[in-house]
């Protein structure tokens, strides 16, 4: 639109030219421009077409020339009121590049043809750009809109204000107190803190306010403040437990938090385990021919992609032992093209074995019973257990074994509890037997009895 001679000079110039040729008809060209440059033509909310419909309709145009079709609109639905209204006012239009035009039944037919093509090059463009919009957003490309407080634009990201960053900081913390958005908002107010001033494309600064609670829930509820950490410069994604959103303060050692990689990768896996079945178009499929089931089949084996697979995930709920994962329907009949009618429901949910095997800070998931593995870290705590156990029966404090072994006193006061396992749970220790839930961190932050008896009837239930 900037340039000296556009698109729609050309065009202009074509419906000219085309007009001239049509003047011993008697045809005479308006100097009025009806010209919507860079709107879409999708809909008839359109400045200089809804003109040229009130000049029709004061008789002052009886016949419109377009260059194509698609240039007046590219929607059936709008172009059934146009030609009504058209037919009201007694009056046509025509296109230069196409031979036809609406005063004949021929000309009608051919034009409502050209149409649905049209639309549907707009619906398929439209689908291709929101997939492509959702596949950037899942890459954390910003793909622009409002800038959320807390962040400045930076190409295709967004880095971080630090001043408004402070002010995102504190709602989250003021909700953690209180959580009640009521509460939140008055606390907020009270701290002075302040929406992000945004300056609109004519000059104007908006902005800058008090926080609403709509805008505080949103603030609290919008991704974009979670979901990842970084560690020289890798992004690290987690799914983690609720009990760690909603209780971050407190400590909860049997709390999950997933790495997102392996998480995904997993039910990736299963998804196509699941597909790849020799039966899963009969399974998963209802009121169906067996030359339907074939080809199904043959579509369920073209889902291969990961982020396809993906895709088709609607709900996972994990406990320990296992995990169920329920596909989505609408998904999935999209990319067999099946009726829902045709699916059936229950054969979108799989349960599969699931495991966690944590050594350290290591977490590893598992398909099926995970395969044993000998907990180094542990068996070293102990070994370190049993020696200040016995330091401290030769009658040395806390503070001089300290000293001499260079850790805290408050370390080894905890580390000390792991020497009264019992040899039952020692020996399964040692042969990477114990449940993957026993780690250091389990025993020292949960604690267990030095009974024995009891002892086991805890770990049991790991």
């Amino acid at each position: 639109m900037e340039q000296d001679f556009n698109s729609l000079d050309a065009q202009r110039e074509a419906c000219e030219a085309y007009i001239a040729s049509q003047k011993h008809e008697g045809w005479e060209l308006l100097p009025t421009h009806y010209d919507d440059g860079g709107i879409s033509g999708g809909h008839l909310e359109r400045p200089a077409l809804q003109r040229l419909m009130q000049d029709i309709d004061d008789k002052q145009v009886d016949q419109i020339i377009v260059y194509q079709i698609d240039r007046l609109t590219r929607s059936l639905a709008d172009f059934a009121k146009l030609v009504d209204r058209l037919d009201a006012a007694e009056a046509s239009f025509v296109s230069v590049t196409q031979s036809f035009n609406t005063s004949t039944s021929m000309g009608r037919l051919t034009l409502n043809v050209l149409l649905s093509f049209a639309q549907f090059e707009r619906e398929v463009t439209a689908e291709r750009i929101r997939d492509k919009i959702s596949a950037s957003k899942k890459k954390g490309l910003w793909m622009g809109g409002n800038v959320p407080l807390g962040y400045n634009p930076d190409g295709r990201t967004l880095t971080i204000n630090e001043a408004e960053a402070e002010t995102v900081r504190k709602l989250y913390d003021l909700y953690l107190q209180h959580g009640v958005l009521r509460d939140v908002k008055g606390k907020a107010d009270a701290l002075n803190l302040r929406t992000k001033q945004r300056e609109r494309p004519d000059g104007r600064i908006t902005g800058g306010g008090l926080f609403e609670r709509g805008h505080i829930y949103h603030i609290l509820a919008n991704p974009i403040y979670a979901s990842h950490s970084q560690k020289n410069g890798k992004r690290l994604r987690y799914y983690i437990s609720r009990r760690l959103v909603t209780e971050r303060s407190k400590a909860h050692p049997d709390a999950w938090r997933l790495s997102a990689e392996q998480l995904e990768g997993l039910l990736i896996e299963i998804i196509k385990q699941h597909l790849g079945q020799s039966d899963a178009a009969a399974s998963m499929t209802t009121g169906v021919t067996a030359v339907e089931i074939t080809s199904i089949g043959s579509g369920l084996s073209r889902i291969n992609k990961p982020q396809q697979i993906f895709e088709l995930i609607g709900r996972v709920d994990l406990k320990p032992g296992s995990l169920r994962l329920q596909l989505n329907v609408e998904k999935l009949t999209g990319l067999l093209a099946l009726p829902e009618t045709q699916i059936r429901l229950d054969a979108l949910d799989i349960e599969a074995p699931f495991q966690m095997l944590r050594r350290g800070v290591e977490l590893k998931l598992h398909l099926g019973d995970a395969p044993k593995e000998i907990d180094i870290t542990l068996i070293q705590n102990i070994t370190k257990a049993k020696k200040w156990l016995g330091m401290v029966i030769e009658g040395q404090t806390f503070t001089e074994i300290a000293e001499a072994e260079g850790v805290s006193k408050r370390r080894i006061q905890a580390v000390i509890e792991l020497a009264l396992l019992s040899p039952r749970t020692l020996d399964a220790i040692v042969a990477g037997g114990q449940s993957i839930a026993m780690t250091s961190d389990y025993l020292i932050k949960t604690g267990f009895s030095a009974n024995w008896s009891k002892q086991h009837n805890q770990f049991a239930q790991l």
